[in-house]
């Protein structure tokens, strides 16, 4: 799955957030995970959420 929801700089954009949230009511928020890039470098699309941009 690969949302391209990040905001700038790789940040998770309030979209994505809702996102997880609306499949967390439905019960499948705790089993889906979207396209997230572990290691900056391996970016794939411009709006790709990567976790080092969140700490």
């Amino acid at each position: 799955m690969e949302e391209q929801l990040a905001g700038s700089g790789g940040h998770p954009a309030d979209r994505l957030v809702t996102l997880y949230r609306t499949w967390d009511r439905a019960g499948a928020g705790t089993i889906l995970t979207g396209h997230v890039m572990v290691d900056r470098p391996a970016v794939a699309q411009p709006a790709d959420v990567i976790p080092d941009a969140t700490v």
